[in-house]
């Protein structure tokens, strides 16, 4: 509490409870601050085999921090709270499979209801197209294009999207010497995804190379295709003890 933090400090009071089993475990909670209304969440966990395991989780909360694009009676744009911040539910169904060799493979569906609706989409990249085209002209409205622009680029959404696909290798102490991930996510409403993974490599005890690199894929009107195409870094760590 003493540092100084991007946001005010607010108390969250919550009540959480759990149960474990031999097989599956399962947990439910519910939190509340003085600012907002209530959400739940909850998540369950299966091992069905020693390699195959299954998972879900999800949330139940309010969209009231969330922006949506809407037109402006003198048919400008602007970024708004919805005016009903009705509760909106995301969810996650997963499974992992381990194979004997030892790399496990991922699947994932994300339901993520808060995101936008096509139409909601449409609105969201005409009204960015149009404030980057009339900020780049300047004039007096620049510095309102440019808080709109932002806006856009912070719309309090972790997915922009409802329907989502997630696939992921992962492969640890590879020959007691690299970890290797790949993964690839598929965004189901607007046929965009992105690609990504890391590697490193232990050259010796004290010296490792890394690589973590991304590519997006999709249309400049696709959540993955709007800013970043693609980025790679590479690198060594040393190890001093």
């Amino acid at each position: 509490r003493g540092d100084p933090g991007p946001e005010p400090f607010r108390s969250i009071q919550a009540v959480k409870v759990d149960y474990t089993s031999k097989f599956f475990n399962l947990s439910v909670n519910a939190s509340h601050t003085a600012d907002s209304r209530p959400a739940f969440g909850g998540y369950f966990q299966a091992t069905v085999s020693d390699a195959l395991l299954v998972y879900a989780e999800g949330s139940l909360r309010t969209g009231a921090g969330t922006l949506y694009p809407y037109r402006t009676p003198n048919d400008g744009w602007q970024m708004s709270p919805p005016a009903n911040a009705r509760f909106h539910p995301i969810s996650v169904l997963g499974s992992a499979y381990t194979l004997r060799s030892g790399p496990t493979l991922t699947a994932e569906y994300i339901s993520n209801r808060p995101g936008y609706s096509d139409s909601q989409a449409h609105a969201y990249y005409q009204m960015a197209q149009a404030a980057s085209s009339a900020l780049s002209l300047g004039g007096p409205a620049a510095a309102t294009d440019a808080s709109l622009l932002g806006a856009a680029l912070n719309p309090g959404l972790l997915l922009l999207r409802n329907n989502y696909m997630t696939f992921q290798f992962l492969r640890t102490n590879f020959r007691n010497r690299s970890d290797l991930m790949t993964r690839y996510t598929m965004n189901l409403d607007d046929g965009g995804g992105t690609l990504e993974g890391y590697a490193t490599l232990n050259c010796t005890n004290r010296l490792q190379f890394f690589a973590v690199g991304l590519l997006n894929t999709g249309g400049r009107d696709t959540e993955s295709g709007r800013i970043l195409r693609d980025q790679l870094s590479v690198g060594i760590r040393v190890f001093v003890k």
